[in-house]
């Protein structure tokens, strides 16, 4: 069976376009198993999160956007993908750090990681 993703963007995270990002997901994933959700204010992540019928909903923005799509899956058994772009990554050191949910990190930018934490799905 074919992985499902739903892709939760943050436009205005980290203060940067994110058509760099949208583009590399279209690149990298078949449309067909992929959906990308732009969000348009706060809560907008959660509620996509739990709605989605998706196996991986993956978070691409900051702290904030991370933290309310893995509000949204608590308790679904879905996975958290992160694509971080935001400023500070305190949400991302934290899971990394302290086992957190059960966070995947298929693509970091601006922040060092040890390349055995990001994992490709």
């Amino acid at each position: 069976m074919e992985r499902r993703y739903t892709f939760i963007v943050n436009p205005i995270s980290g203060g940067k376009p994110k058509d760099g990002i949208i583009s590399l997901i279209k690149k990298e994933f078949d449309q067909s198993c992929c959906e990308i959700v732009e969000t348009k204010g706060p809560g907008d992540a959660t509620r996509i999160a739990r709605e989605s019928s998706s196996d991986i909903v993956v978070a691409v923005g900051g702290d904030g956007t991370v933290s309310e799509v893995a509000g949204g899956l608590t308790g679904s058994g879905k996975a958290l993908g992160i694509i971080a772009c935001g400023i500070a990554y305190n949400y991302v050191r934290e899971a990394l750090a302290h086992g957190g949910p059960d966070c995947t990190l298929l693509k970091v930018s601006q922040y060092p990681l040890p390349e055995s934490k990001i994992v490709e799905l």
